[in-house]
């Protein structure tokens, strides 16, 4: 991010900036996707499985959230 930030202080030709602006994008977007897997992979499967009903509802609630949110970026 701080590259991006530079090099607009610096002045350089917008189409650049937004190249390194968009890889940025895209490795934030695969470490969300990485860390989303995990969790349904841990978390989600413990609560599914061992969870009460109130927990299990809950989960899949909270998996709901973080899909709208995905879909907004």
């Amino acid at each position: 991010m701080a590259t991006v930030i530079q090099m607009m202080e610096e002045g350089r030709y917008c189409p650049e900036i937004l190249q390194q602006a968009l890889s940025v994008q895209g490795l934030w977007k695969g470490i969300i996707r990485r860390i989303f897997i995990n969790h349904l992979r841990t978390c989600f499967v413990k609560s599914m499985t061992n969870g009460s009903k109130e927990e299990q509802e809950r989960t899949l609630l909270e998996v709901s959230r973080v899909m709208e949110l995905s879909d907004r970026s």
